[in-house]
This record gives C-alpha cells, structure tokens and sequence, in this order.
C-alpha cells in the first residue's frame, strides 16, 4: 500500500539525504509535510507547524541504513533544505520495517 502512494507524484517526491555517518548523499522517495503535521498525544490530536517529511524503511533499508543514521542530517525536500531534528516511526501493520519514519 505505501508503494502506491510514494509513487503518485502528486504525493511521493525525490529528496536527497545528507548524511554524515556514513558521510554521503542519498536519493529517496519522501513526502513532503513541510508545512506541518498533525501528531497524536495519546488521543488528542495536535496541529503543529513544525516541517516533516516521511520516508519509507523499505527505502532506507535499501539504501543500507538504519533510522539512527538520520540523527543530525538534513533532507532536501520541496527545494528547502531542512536539518534532521527527529526521527519517529510509523510502524505499518506489519511492523515498523514495513512502515515510515517521519523526519
């Protein structure tokens, strides 16, 4: 189901990861949330302004990294750059290696 919806290009973007550890650049598929998300706190929902941006980790898994990779890197998304400040799974029904993280 994710597949579908990163491959819309209506939904789903090119980005680059910079990374650095391992220090490189990575092309991926991201979702640009960057004008703010909605995040839920234990059944309240809250509307924040704070930029996201989530990708698949399927992608990152084929990229060979991992979520604590992303620590203090920065993704291009949208022609903004944007330094990494979090890292938070979504898990998938299957589990969080078939779900997304939001940056």
């Amino acid at each position: 189901m994710l597949g579908t919806l990163y491959a819309d290009p209506n939904l789903g973007g090119t980005a680059t990861l910079s990374l650095g550890s391992p220090a490189s650049d990575y092309s991926i598929t991201a979702i640009d949330h960057t004008d703010g998300v909605t995040i839920n706190l234990g059944g309240l929902d809250v509307e924040t302004i704070r930029p996201a941006a989530v990708v698949r980790a399927v992608d990152l898994d084929a990229l060979g990294l991992a979520a604590s990779n992303l620590d203090n890197g920065s993704i291009t998304v949208g022609g903004a750059s944007w330094r990494i400040a979090s890292v938070r799974p979504q898990p998938g029904p299957q589990g969080e290696a078939a779900g997304e993280y939001m940056l």
